[in-house]
C-alpha cells in the first residue's frame, strides 16, 4: 500500500518552504476573505433593484479550502488555507458589495428581503483554482457565467447572459499569492461584467413602459 502524504507537505514544496516531518507542531489553519469594491464609482445608473440569488459552484471547487490543479487530471485542496465561507457564499457577497458600491443599481437586495426586484442575478462558477502544473508558470484560473433575469416577464426571460474567464499569473503557489491572484481575477471579471451591463440593461422606467 502506498503511504499517504499530507497535502500540506506538497504545498510546502510548491511554495519552496521546508517539508513536513514527524514531531513538528500541527500547522496553523488560515482563513481568507475576498473583499472587493470598484476603484472608482462611475455615473450612477437607473437600472432599478438587483436581487442576487444563489451562486452555484461546480462540485470540484465547492469547498472552503484553496484548490490546486497539480496535473491534467488531478486537483488537491489545502485544508490549512481556506476561505471563511463556501465559495458560493463569498462570491455572492462580493458581488453584492461590488454593485452596492458602484451605484449602477438603485439598490442591491438579498433574496430574504421583502422587496420587489427589477432584476435577478444568477451565477454558475465553472473554474476556481490555482494551476501549478508548471512550477515555472503558476497561475489562477476563474470561469463564471452570469445570467440577469427579468422577473417581471411571464417566462422569466434572460436580459443578459455571458461567460467570463480570467487567468492571472502568480509568483508561486503560496496561499497568499493564490488569494491575491484570485482577487485580481474576480476584479477583472466584475469590471467587465458591470461595463457590459451598463451597455445592455435599459433604465427600469423605460423598460417597463415598453413592456406595457
Amino acid at each position: 500500500m502506498r503511504p499517504r502524504v499530507a497535502w500540506a507537505c506538497v504545498l510546502a514544496l510548491l511554495a519552496g518552504a521546508a517539508g513536513c516531518s514527524i514531531g513538528q507542531p500541527t500547522p496553523k489553519r488560515f482563513e481568507y476573505a475576498l473583499d472587493m469594491k470598484p476603484e472608482q464609482v462611475l455615473d450612477p445608473g437607473e437600472a432599478g433593484v438587483l436581487q442576487i440569488n444563489r451562486v452555484r459552484v461546480a462540485a470540484l471547487f465547492e469547498r472552503k479550502a484553496l484548490v490546486y490543479r497539480v496535473s491534467d487530471e488531478h486537483y488537491e485542496s489545502d485544508f490549512y488555507h481556506a476561505f471563511h465561507t463556501q465559495p458560493g457564499e463569498w462570491i455572492r457577497s462580493a458581488l453584492a458589495d461590488w454593485f452596492d458600491a458602484s451605484g449602477f443599481f438603485t439598490a442591491v437586495a438579498d433574496p430574504t428581503e421583502n422587496v420587489l426586484p427589477d432584476w435577478w442575478l444568477e451565477a454558475q462558477v465553472w473554474a476556481l483554482y490555482a494551476d501549478v502544473r508548471d512550477p515555472k508558470r503558476p497561475q489562477v484560473d476563474v470561469l463564471v457565467e452570469f445570467n440577469v433575469i427579468d422577473p417581471n416577464t411571464i417566462n422569466l426571460d434572460s436580459a443578459f447572459r455571458k461567460r467570463y474567464g480570467s487567468v492571472v499569473a502568480i509568483p508561486d503557489g503560496r496561499p497568499e499569492n493564490v488569494v491575491l491572484g484570485l482577487r485580481k481575477a474576480w476584479k477583472q471579471i466584475f469590471e467587465e461584467f458591470e461595463e457590459d451591463l451598463r451597455e445592455s440593461l435599459p433604465e427600469v422606467d423605460s423598460a417597463r413602459v415598453q413592456a406595457g
